[in-house]
């Protein structure tokens, strides 16, 4: 059965950074995917899968693996008014 690592994440007015700890995980492990509005990280036995609740730019989105885990760092759609 899936385990939902633990993460924490900030943000500013422009973008968010999401740091989720696998603990015991090797760098080349983790299946990870981000589109603009959903991240999801498997690597066994970690399952993490958020909905976001504003769009980012996918385009811009970037995924840094370490021996610790996984950082997003996320760039905000700006919202037309």
């Amino acid at each position: 059965m899936p385990v939902a690592p633990q993460y924490a994440w900030e943000q500013t007015l422009e973008g968010v950074t999401i740091r989720v700890q696998l603990p015991g995980i090797t760098r080349c492990r983790p299946d990870v995917f981000a589109t603009s509005v959903l991240l999801k990280i498997n690597a066994q036995p970690y399952l993490l899968h958020l909905d976001l609740r504003h769009d980012v730019d996918d385009a811009r989105t970037v995924a840094a693996v370490t021996d610790q885990g996984v950082t997003f760092s996320l760039h905000k759609v700006p919202h037309s008014k």
